[in-house]
C-alpha cells in the first residue's frame, strides 16, 4: 500500500545555536541560544529577527528547499511571513492573495501566549529598519491585526 507524502515543514525557533563554545541548555540537549538572542534589545533584536525569519525563508529558497509549512515557534520568526508574502506578490499576486498563500502555510505555536510574555517593537522603529522589506504599511498584516 502507497503511503502519502508527509508535508515538509520548516521549524524556525531559537532554542538552540550553532556554536558549541555556548553554554549547554540544562533543561535538554544542544545549545540554549535563546538566551543570548533574548539579550539583544531594540535594533539588534530587531535585526535578529530579520536575520531568523527572512534570512531563513531565503537560504530554504536557495537551497531549493520548499516546505508545504513554515511553523513559527514563538514570535521570533514571525518577518518570514513578511518575505513569503513578498514572494507571492513578486509572483503576481494581489497583496490580500499573498497575505492569505502565506497565512495557509504557516503554523504558529507558543508557550507564552500572554502579552507580557511576548516581545513588541514599535512599527516606526521596524520600518525604519527594513523589517516590513519591501511592504508598505497597507501590505502588511500590522493595519489588520483586528481581523486576524
Amino acid at each position: 500500500m502507497h503511503q502519502p507524502a508527509l508535508p515538509t515543514v520548516a521549524y524556525f525557533f531559537t532554542e538552540h545555536g550553532l556554536d558549541p563554545s555556548l553554554r549547554i541548555y540544562a533543561g535538554g540537549p544542544g545549545i540554549l541560544a535563546r538566551d543570548y538572542l533574548k539579550a539583544a534589545m531594540g535594533e539588534e533584536r530587531i535585526a535578529q529577527e530579520i536575520i531568523l525569519g527572512i534570512g531563513g525563508v531565503n537560504a530554504l529558497k536557495a537551497m531549493g528547499i520548499q516546505p508545504d509549512v513554515y511553523h513559527f515557534n514563538e514570535g521570533h520568526a514571525v518577518l518570514a511571513g513578511f518575505e513569503l508574502i513578498r514572494q507571492n506578490m513578486a509572483e503576481g499576486m494581489s497583496s490580500d492573495k499573498a497575505l492569505e498563500a502565506a497565512r495557509n502555510k504557516i503554523l504558529f505555536t507558543t508557550h507564552t501566549p500572554v502579552i507580557e510574555g511576548n516581545e513588541s517593537h514599535p512599527i516606526n522603529q521596524m520600518m525604519y529598519m527594513g523589517a516590513n522589506n519591501t511592504l508598505n504599511y497597507e501590505q502588511t498584516i500590522c493595519h489588520r491585526w483586528s481581523t486576524i
